[in-house]
């Protein structure tokens, strides 16, 4: 009998805790423990990957190595904190003494590539000169969009899409730990349709657990990852940028591409989500929490109307 854990559970059940827990990135991975047993570890680590594949999951394992607290490892998003003020405001704490049990500081910045042009030249000073405890991770999906003079100050590390082979054994892996009662034949579907991602192999291992033939595993599994059109939608959505004429737009789009609107509707739940959980001030959170009335409702048809809606009612 199948255990009920969604793919959320299985995602963060199974995120990597060590290096030696991160699938398909041997070559990233060893490099790094390299240059901690020689104690010379970088100031600023430069994450490049398609989404999923590890980034993110690999600053908080730096964290740990840097004996940094829960309370000493802050996470942000570029795409919703990209202007100075919040790179200043950033910058102001850098200097302060760790506030939990640690030794060390870490900031993540995510999405980096988002920055606006200010916030580079703000930081930039800040990588030449940081202080003995702070490091920083910065993680991006587009290299060329980061200044050359902030790349010339990182340890850049490309981490490439997982192998399907190895994202077969890892969802053998679960799928025996979890007594996830699911044909072994379907895991090589899931894992060619995960683009190389081992987060989204956890989602649709998750999807398809109770599948009984290939055909609905492969219509379960065909689902849109975070286009960077999509990604772009939700930026202008959050930062008041977007119009109703302008989500048609973007609507018809995605509806000649036959892009599901139940998948499009989660990658934008996912992306306000997170917005949610770092906001820094309440008016910000309650503007976060009205955009994300509008997506709270499952779509079970392939009609773009309640997309529609979903948008007309977070915009007015």
């Amino acid at each position: 009998m199948n255990k009920m854990i969604n793919d959320e559970q299985l995602a963060n059940k199974y995120r990597p805790k060590t290096f030696d827990e991160v699938v398909g990135q041997e070559i990233v991975t060893e490099s790094i423990k390299k240059l901690f047993k020689q104690n010379k570890v970088p100031k600023v680590f430069l994450f490049v990957s398609p989404p999923g594949c590890g980034k993110t999951t690999l600053g908080r394992i730096i964290g740990n190595q840097l004996q940094c607290s829960e309370f000493d490892i802050t996470e942000l998003d570029a795409g919703v904190f990209t202007g100075i003020d919040s790179v200043r405001e950033l910058i102001n704490t850098l200097n302060f003494a760790p506030i939990g049990n640690g030794i060390n500081k870490l900031i993540i910045i995510d999405e980096f590539h988002l920055c606006s042009k200010q916030a580079f030249g703000a930081l930039l000073k800040t990588l030449e000169e940081l202080p003995q405890h702070v490091y920083f991770c910065l993680c991006t999906t587009d290299l060329k969009k980061i200044p050359n003079n902030i790349q010339t100050r990182c340890h850049i590390y490309k981490l490439k899409p997982v192998s399907i082979f190895q994202l077969i054994q890892f969802l053998e892996k679960i799928v025996t730990a979890e007594k996830i009662e699911i044909d072994l034949k379907f895991l090589d579907i899931i894992a060619k349709n995960a683009n190389g991602s081992p987060r989204m192999a956890l989602m649709l291992l998750s999807k398809c657990r109770n599948a009984k033939t290939i055909e609905e595993v492969q219509e379960l599994s065909n689902v849109i990852t975070e286009t960077l059109e999509i990604k772009e939608l939700c930026f202008k959505l959050i930062n008041g940028q977007l119009t109703l004429i302008e989500t048609i737009k973007y609507l018809k789009s995605f509806k000649e591409q036959e892009l599901e609107p139940e998948s499009i509707r989660l990658v934008i739940v996912g992306y306000i989500q997170a917005c949610v959980f770092n906001a820094k001030n309440k008016q910000d959170l309650e503007k976060f929490i009205l955009l994300l009335t509008g997506f709270r409702k499952p779509i079970f048809t392939d009609s773009y109307v309640d997309l529609i809606l979903g948008f007309a009612e977070s915009l007015y």
